[in-house]
């Protein structure tokens, strides 16, 4: 069939769309996962205002409870019993610090990037060993303090933030142990465990969440009947790549497929039929697009194929060798069937407004044509 379109023999400004990369069923949940997980989403204001407002609150308190503690319990011994005299001032200088720093978080939680976060549970470890060892004393406030970094960690951070910062809390007990001759096996073990332990269920629950999170992500993206990704992650991705072509001056082509006569099919086969000819259209639609493309059911019978870097004349090329392919696979479907296929360049030129909008527009009037020409067509929407 013949491709009607103005300039498509131009050059690309792309690489080829032609040879295409197969990904996996789920490779669409997994461009999601990437996209939240970019070094602009770490930095982000929202996270950011969790993470250190967490840590400022753990912080004020953190050292609320070590100099109150540290008062009394210097108060409860005889001078003789203290320990070295010169700790309490430690103890006191890292109170003070850290709640400092837990001001500081809270006032500029804003506008300090996400990934600092990792080296606050740290740096709460330090404080909190610094006067145990000046000290050559380790109270139950400070084991149980010691706690407290893991669990934000185990919380809020990475698994291997979260076992760093267990690792750091037991070299932090046993060196209080070697210089406090109070303190034995007996006395730091429990204390011990219990920080393993914390973090073993912190992070087993942290990946239960992650597991349920994950699959309400699919779920909420993903067509059922199809397994392709709906029409509400479509136009979030689509919006999303639409921004990011025209930053880089990089081409973005679409797709708008339609299966033709397909009323007829449910009419004359039944609906089973009609769903079974739908998933296998679909499994082709995953099969024959690169990865990193996002083939998605946009509603009823249409389809959509977002061609990341791909100029409008390898769209184009790409669209006729589909409604090639789908009109000779389906042969051997339980019912054949034929696709009318538009196709539609982002323009660089048009307004950041009309965005993704636009585009879907002018591929829905291209596939319009396509089918007022007698379906079984692909065609081009005019520049």
């Amino acid at each position: 069939m013949a491709i009607e379109a103005e300039d498509v023999g131009a050059p690309a400004r792309a690489r080829p769309c032609h040879e295409r990369v197969s990904g996996p069923p789920d490779d669409h949940i997994r461009r999601i996962r990437a996209t939240m997980s970019e070094p602009d989403e770490l930095t982000s204001p929202v996270q950011g205002k969790l993470l250190f407002g967490i840590a400022g609150i753990f912080f004020l308190l953190g050292s609320t409870v070590s100099f109150i503690a540290a008062l009394a319990y210097r108060a409860e011994f005889p001078r003789a019993q203290r320990g070295v005299e010169s700790g309490s001032i430690v103890e006191y200088v890292c109170a003070a610090a850290g709640g400092c720093l837990g001001i500081v978080l809270l006032l500029a939680r804003t506008r300090l990037p996400a990934r600092l976060a990792s080296i606050l549970p740290l740096l709460g470890v330090v404080l909190l060993t610094a006067p145990m060892l000046a000290s050559q004393r380790t109270t139950p406030t400070d084991a149980i303090l010691l706690l407290w970094p893991v669990l934000y960690a185990g919380c809020l951070l990475s698994v291997e933030v979260a076992w760093v910062t267990t690792a750091a809390s037991l070299i932090a007990l046993v060196a209080s142990s070697l210089i406090d001759p109070r303190l034995t096996l007996v006395g730091y073990g429990p204390m011990a465990v219990t920080l393993v332990l914390t973090v073993c269920v912190v992070v087993s629950l942290q990946h239960r969440l992650h597991a349920v999170v994950s699959e309400f992500e699919r779920r909420a993206g993903t067509d059922v009947l199809t397994g392709l990704a709906n029409r509400r992650e479509l136009v979030e991705t689509l919006g999303r790549e639409a921004a990011a072509h025209r930053r880089r001056g990089s081409a973005l082509s679409v797709l708008m497929i339609d299966a033709d006569r397909f009323k007829q099919i449910n009419d004359t086969a039944g609906h089973d039929v009609g769903d079974d000819v739908l998933r296998r259209l679909g499994a082709l639609l995953r099969r024959e697009f690169r990865q990193g493309d996002l083939a998605a059911r946009f509603g009823g019978e249409e389809f959509m194929v977002i061609l990341i870097d791909c100029s409008v004349a390898d769209a184009a090329a790409r669209a006729e060798e589909l409604r090639a392919l789908i009109a000779a696979e389906s042969a051997a479907w339980p019912h054949t069937m034929t696709v009318s296929i538009g196709v539609a360049e982002l323009s660089l030129d048009a307004p950041v407004s009309e965005g993704s909008a636009s585009l879907i527009r002018h591929a829905d009037g291209a596939l319009y044509a396509a089918k007022q020409s007698g379906r079984n067509r692909v065609r081009v929407a005019e520049a």
